[in-house]
This record gives C-alpha cells, sequence and structure tokens, in this order.
C-alpha cells in the first residue's frame, strides 16, 4: 500500500495517478486514496477544455472525496471539494467546505489553500479588500498570484495591479492572461493619467 501511494506521487501524468489511486482503492480501501483520486480528477478536470467532460470529471472528482469523507472526515478532501464547487461555479457549496476544513486541524500548507479558495470567492463576489486579505494569507503559486494582481486591478489601484501582473510574467510560462491583464491595467493607468 506504501509503495502503490508513493508511485502516485512520483508520477507526472493523470491518468498513471489514476490508475495507482484505483489499485489502491481497491487494495486498501482508504479515506487518502479517495482523495488523492479525487484530487486527480480536479487537476483533469482543470486541464480539460470540453464543458461535458470536464463536469463529468468534476462528478467523480466529488464521488470520491465524498468517500474519503465517509471513511474519514479530513480537511484535505474538504478543500478539494471547495475547488471543485469553485470550478463549477457553486459559491454557497465552496464556502460551506472551506468552513468544514476550517473545523478540522489543518496543516499550514492548506490553510494557505484554503486562502486562496476564499480569495477566489471573494473575486467573484466584488469584495476586493476582502479578495486581497485572503491571498495575502495565501501561498505564493502563479494562480494565487494572478488572482491576487486582478483583485488589485478590479479595485482600480493600478500600480499594485502591475507590480502583481508583473511578477506573474515573470513567475510563470502560460501568463497569456496575465499579459492581458498588465495591458489592461496600463490602460487604467493612462486613463488616470498615470
Amino acid at each position: 500500500e506504501q509503495e502503490l501511494a508513493y508511485a502516485g506521487t512520483l508520477t507526472p501524468v493523470l491518468a498513471e495517478k489514476e490508475a495507482i489511486y484505483k489499485a489502491l482503492i481497491k487494495k486498501s480501501d482508504s479515506w487518502v486514496a479517495y482523495n488523492n483520486l479525487g484530487a486527480v480528477y480536479l487537476e483533469m478536470a482543470r486541464l480539460e477544455v470540453d464543458d461535458n467532460a470536464r463536469l463529468k470529471l468534476l462528478d467523480l472528482s466529488i464521488s470520491n472525496l465524498q468517500q474519503s469523507i465517509k471513511r474519514k472526515d479530513n480537511a484535505e478532501a474538504h478543500t478539494n471539494l471547495a475547488s471543485v464547487h469553485v470550478l463549477r461555479g457553486v459559491r454557497t457549496e465552496a464556502r460551506t467546505e472551506v468552513n468544514n476544513a476550517l473545523a478540522l486541524p489543518v496543516t499550514d500548507d492548506i490553510r494557505k489553500g484554503l486562502n486562496g479558495i476564499l480569495g477566489v470567492l471573494d473575486i467573484k463576489e466584488g469584495k476586493y479588500d476582502l479578495a486581497i486579505a485572503d491571498m495575502a494569507k495565501s501561498n505564493e503559486d502563479v494562480t494565487v498570484l494572478f488572482n491576487y494582481a486582478l483583485a488589485y486591478l478590479l479595485k482600480k489601484d493600478f500600480n499594485a495591479a502591475k507590480a502583481g501582473f508583473e511578477k506573474v510574467i515573470a513567475k510563470g510560462p502560460n501568463t497569456a492572461s496575465a499579459c492581458y491583464c498588465a495591458a489592461v491595467t496600463a490602460a487604467g493607468m493612462e486613463d488616470q493619467g498615470g
């Protein structure tokens, strides 16, 4: 079981991870295996361009994450469920899952991830100051940095947005959205005489 679980962390290929975690579920029926399989389906859904295929992957993710929670109420599965609900556009369920995760013992990494999720939800609800506060307590991966800068742009704090998008562009190879938002930011600064 430990070897299978470890093997799942070694491969970057999601289809291989899926096969490994399915085998681990058959062998151990553990909450960790269900959570990991749910996380794999979540990542597959993030990468999927076809809407119907994405929804099917999100449904698979939900099913496995719920199985994980049935075996042991755990913050990891609740956090992943919150991400699923963000992708599905169901903000109330996403917030519920964040709160469920925060009611359990969480690692610093999970807490930072939950703050990133809250920041996204706050942006979608037009609460930019709250989003900025949440993102400041999150990790510094490219997605969080992008959303952080986006909150500043939507708040029309163009100097902070400019600095944020520059950081995203410097950090990541897939920066088309950040380049576009940086151009929007520059246009906003010109409109304000900056």
